[in-house]
């Protein structure tokens, strides 16, 4: 934990001076903090028709536990994720959860979102119990302030991002299972979201191709797929970016 209370003061001194009105804050809090493991899956294999996605594949995240999921296009990594988020059933395996999971989910595609609806009404599908004024609040945190009457269908790749995130934040939760995050962001963005992760204190699953992100936010163990085996992140680091042995894929996935 003391690592990752530097990290943050070096991001918090690091981060330009903007316009208050340009100013962009994210934290993650929980509504409840699990004492316990957050979710395990075993033996987890899944095949979209004569294709091997997932074959056997194990993980355990503890109630504060980091753990990123790494590997080529195509390993299977969206998928594990959709798997363990309930969105995909596996043809075999089996998934536990604790019984007072609260899972926030950040999806790549952003499917999650309704095209048809205003930016306010979007968020207002997570935020119960929050006053109009609350959530306005929180989109303007998101820099969404002058778009919350736009339908979601007209915003730009990075202000979907945002939004999704927004929602992330109002709805609390104790487990983030996050899908390439820091794609479409701006640098100032990606540093703001890097500072929110260190101080989050719930579990972290999250699939990315930035090392140095992973390393920034705490992350020291990976899954590394599709061959399934849990890898020191150090070992990557170490090695490179990206080092084809280490990133080899052995079968089709997704």
């Amino acid at each position: 934990m003391h690592s990752r209370e530097k990290e943050l003061a070096r991001l918090q001194a690091s981060m330009p001076i903007q316009p208050k009105e340009r100013e962009a804050t994210m934290h993650f809090n929980p509504r409840v903090k699990l004492t316990k493991d957050a979710i395990s899956g075993s033996d987890l294999t899944k095949s979209f028709g004569s294709h091997r996605v997932l074959c056997s594949v194990s993980l355990n995240v503890g109630s504060h536990d980091r753990l990123g999921i790494v590997g080529v296009n195509g390993a299977g990594k969206t998928t594990l994720l959709r798997i363990l988020a309930g969105a995909t059933k596996q043809d075999s395996g089996a998934v536990n959860k604790h019984p007072r999971l609260d899972l926030g989910w950040y999806e790549q595609e952003q499917e999650g979102l309704h095209e048809q609806l205003s930016v306010l009404e979007e968020a207002k599908l997570v935020g119960a119990g929050m006053s109009e004024q609350q959530i306005r609040a929180t989109l303007a945190h998101f820099l969404l302030a002058d778009k919350v009457q736009q339908t979601v269908s007209t915003l730009s790749r990075g202000e979907r991002n945002r939004l999704v995130m927004c929602k992330l934040m109002l709805t609390r939760p104790n487990l983030l299972l996050l899908d390439e995050p820091t794609n479409h962001l701006d640098r100032p963005t990606q540093e703001r979201l890097k500072a929110a992760l260190v101080s989050y204190v719930g579990s972290i699953i999250i699939v990315s191709h930035d090392l140095a992100f992973l390393e920034g936010i705490g992350v020291e163990w990976v899954l590394h797929l599709p061959q399934g085996k849990l890898v020191p992140l150090s070992r990557f680091v170490s090695e490179g970016a990206v080092n084809e042995r280490l990133f080899t894929p052995t079968q089709t996935g997704r």
